[in-house]
Formats: C-alpha cells, structure tokens, sequence
C-alpha cells in the first residue's frame, strides 16, 4: 500500500514569514505551526509515502529533440491517489483494530495546512535539504501524505508494530535502505544550488517564482520569456536539484516500471518528441495526460512553452 510509513506526536513547529506568489501558503504559516489549530482533537499523526524515482527515458532525458516532464508526473496525480490508500488505511483500521473511545481522523496530502515535511522528519528521520525537499531514507523523491488522529501515541506505537508496518510494500527499498542519513553530506553540499538554472535556491530561502516546478505547475499565467530560456527542455515539473543530490545517488531506489504501474496505476512516458507535442490538439494534451499532474499545466500555456523551445532550438 506504501512504501514508507511512520508515526508521530502532534507537536508545533516554527516556520519563517516568508511571502511567496502562493497566497494561501502565505495566509496559513501559523496553522502549518500548530495543527491544533484546526483540528483541536488531535494528538497523533501517521505519515505515509510512495517512492517514484526510476531511470525510464533517462538516456534521453536532454536530448534536443524531446522535451520531458518531472518523475512525479509520470504516473497519476498523488493528491487522489494517497486519499483514497488514506480512507482504505481507516476503514481496515476500523475493521481490525478495537479503539475504546469513538476516533476522529483528517486525510492529507498536501490538500490542507499540515507541515507534512515537519512531522515527515519526526516520524521518519531525515532531514529537509537546501533544496526546500525532505531527505527520506530512500532519498527526495517521495510523495507524501498522512492522517491527524484522535489516538494516542502510546496506542499508535502499539498499533505500528501490529498493523501499520505491515501495509508496507514487500518490495518496498525501505524495508532494505541503501544508507542510514547523513546530515553533513547536505551541510557540505552545494550541488543542488549550483545545478538549479533559474537560480531559485537561495538558502535559507527559495524563490518560488524562479522554480520550474512553480511556473510549470502553479504559476497563473504565462511563464516568463526570461526564464523559460533558461528552462533547457523542460516541459513540466522539474528534478534536477533532486538528480544531481549527493544523498539521492546513495540512498534513492530506482523503481521498475512494473512497480510504478503497481504503486501508480499508471505510467506515462517522461519524455515526448517535439514533433508530437507540436501537432497537440487541447483534446489531444488532455487525452495524453489525463490523470497526471501536467494537466495543471492547461493547455494555453503547455504551446507557449512547446512553442518558445522550438524556437528556441531552432536558433541554437
């Protein structure tokens, strides 16, 4: 059901008042410090994770004639996939488990003011790199989610030994982890800063507004010429912070496609000829991508990007 799965005491956290273009994460600093603040019942968290690394179309991944989008957005899109393993997760729990008192649950991934990252490390270890990504025990690339719960810790722990750790993949590389985390290879890293071609890290912040992951998925509008001249050949989504982290090549499982489609569902290829993406119609972009994350993109903005790079290309 997933590859990672921890457990948590609700606790509070400080965050830095930072402004980004998203209005919401600015407006929620103080519930993400304090998850009491909206659900005043809760007392315990159980994190969950699905790994999504893999070398599928990674000896073209730079070619001049493809364009390629991030490795999340290969398979389907994660905020309804994890809610849906969540409310299978409660109903066995139910089922399985004798509760004295009536229990109260939130589903998450990253659909509410939860900081997932914080309670991630907690229940887990790691740490959150220089590139604003949590460092699991099988690397960055992990897609999270979780549920705040009215259970006690005390009853949870019991519970993961009992129920929990068993909904774990049987394949799954945390159960066999490449390395135990290491904190200095990141405090003496600078690779994924040096790497970034928007410059978008600055640490300790990271300028939302120059991340491809941002302007390719969430920016409103038209990604600035400026910066998409910078963008190499990416389409969407963005993984070479994530490519080029120390700690990714020693710890990071590279799943097969036949475990993606088993985790996911679905799998869609990561990189696309410029000829094919050229000829997309709007039916055409939304039949291709249906279900994944690239559908944020809209498709007004996915030709302005195809477009600009076969310009761009063609000058070059």
């Amino acid at each position: 059901m997933f590859d990672l799965i921890g457990i948590a005491k609700v606790s509070t956290f400080r965050l830095p008042k930072i402004k980004t273009p998203l209005k919401w994460l600015n407006n929620t600093i103080r519930l993400r410090e304090d998850v009491k603040r909206l659900f005043p019942w809760a007392k315990s968290a159980i994190i969950v994770g699905l790994a999504y690394d893999n070398d599928i179309d990674a000896a073209l991944i730079y070619h001049p004639d493809y364009m390629s989008i991030s490795k999340y957005a290969m398979v389907r899109e994660y905020h309804k996939i994890i809610p849906k393993r969540l409310k299978k997760l409660i109903t066995m729990l139910s089922e399985n488990v004798k509760l004295e008192n009536p229990v109260r649950h939130k589903i998450h991934a990253d659909i509410f003011p939860i900081y997932e990252k914080g309670y991630a490390q907690k229940a887990l270890g790691g740490i959150t790199g220089l590139n604003h990504l949590w460092h699991s025990p099988l690397g960055s690339f992990v897609l999270l989610g979780g549920i705040i719960t009215s259970i006690k810790y005390s009853k949870l722990r019991k519970l993961y030994s009992s129920f929990l750790s068993k909904l774990i993949y049987p394949d799954s590389p945390f159960k066999h982890p490449r390395c135990a985390y290491q904190h200095t290879l990141c405090a003496s890293c600078k690779m994924c800063i040096a790497a970034c071609p928007t410059n978008a890290l600055k640490p300790p912040l990271l300028k939302i507004h120059r991340c491809i992951g941002y302007l390719t998925a969430e920016h409103k509008g038209k990604i600035p010429k400026a910066l998409q001249a910078k963008m190499k050949n990416i389409l969407f989504g963005c993984d070479i912070c994530q490519d080029v982290c120390l700690y990714n090549k020693l710890a990071s499982y590279k799943l097969t496609k036949r475990q993606l489609v088993e985790r996911f569902g679905k799998v869609i290829p990561r990189i696309w000829h410029i000829s094919v993406l050229k000829r997309m119609s709007v039916t055409g972009f939304y039949k291709a991508f249906a279900g994944t994350p690239v559908i944020r993109m809209r498709y007004y903005k996915f030709k302005d990007r195809v477009n600009f790079y076969v310009k761009q290309r063609t000058r070059d």
